[in-house]
């Protein structure tokens, strides 16, 4: 069942309630890396797109789960969630 209406800042906390941005995890830097993820993860990385998918995709459409996923990546592209440090 989707909350409405559509309440981004409302699915955000929830998000971050389960996943942390690799900074806020500890993620070390990989100065080396030619990547767009410039960090060496220590734990498994989830992508924006799949981090949303795997919590809302029963609540959300698709528009809003894009929605949801580009907010989230205009900061970090990749996401550690928290009950696998």
């Amino acid at each position: 069942m989707t909350l409405k209406p559509y309440d981004e800042d409302a699915y955000l906390k929830r998000f971050h309630a389960e996943y942390l941005s690799p900074d806020d995890a500890g993620m070390p830097l990989d100065n080396d890396s030619d990547s767009d993820d410039a960090y060496f993860w220590t734990a498994p990385r989830h992508s924006s797109e799949e981090a949303v998918a795997a919590l809302f995709e029963s609540e959300l459409d698709d528009a809003q789960l894009a929605d949801l996923a580009d907010t989230l990546n205009s900061s970090y592209g990749y996401w550690a969630r928290r009950d696998e440090l």
